[in-house]
């Protein structure tokens, strides 16, 4: 399965819906989640139907920022788990087990709202025990090293941000264990 993600910070222009139906070729990706896409339910039905995908899922924009979607094919077997503005999360089944999860996780811009974001992941991760897949953009880096240029990002939030997914490890690792 490809899955392609693409913070396309607005799918308004038709330079964006070119570059995104040339990335579609190429990749020829069975799932695409866009963030920033500022698109409603119509603009979204209209780059669905330019891409050929038969399905999807959209947290409209307010018109000026955000908007999530996800494009996908009816054969995937794709059943909506849990939805916000800030991300999708969906289940891949065959006949009716569910095989693994996606979410499109696009995290909250503004610093000040940050924890809510890691929040947001620790939630998710608690509330299954399936294979899973996060894509998207968290609005933060892991290491000050990521970054090139602009001010620099203080050590509190990339700890928190680190933090946060140390924790998923270790509790994944605990899951496995008692599987086991």
């Amino acid at each position: 399965m490809k899955i392609l993600g693409w913070n396309c910070r607005s799918m308004f222009s038709p330079t964006a819906v070119r570059e995104l139906l040339e990335l579609q070729g190429r990749t020829k990706a069975d799932v695409i989640f866009l963030l920033e896409s500022h698109l409603n339910k119509y603009k979204a039905d209209e780059v669905r139907r330019v891409l050929n995908f038969d399905s999807m899922f959209v947290v409209e924009s307010d018109g000026w920022a955000g908007g999530l979607v996800l494009f996908y094919h009816k054969i995937n077997k794709v059943v909506l788990n849990y939805v916000s503005d800030n991300f999708i999360d969906i289940l891949f089944m065959n006949e009716d087990i569910v095989q693994w999860r996606f979410t499109g996780f696009y995290g909250r811009p503004s610093w000040s709202e940050r924890s809510l974001s890691w929040d947001d992941i620790r939630n998710l991760h608690c509330k299954g025990k399936h294979p899973w897949v996060v894509l998207g953009d968290f609005n933060e880096i892991l290491l000050s090293s990521e970054k090139e240029g602009g001010n620099a990002i203080p050590n509190a939030m990339m700890r928190d941000f680190r933090n946060c997914l140390q924790e998923m490890y270790w509790q994944s690792l605990h899951l496995e264990e008692r599987r086991n």
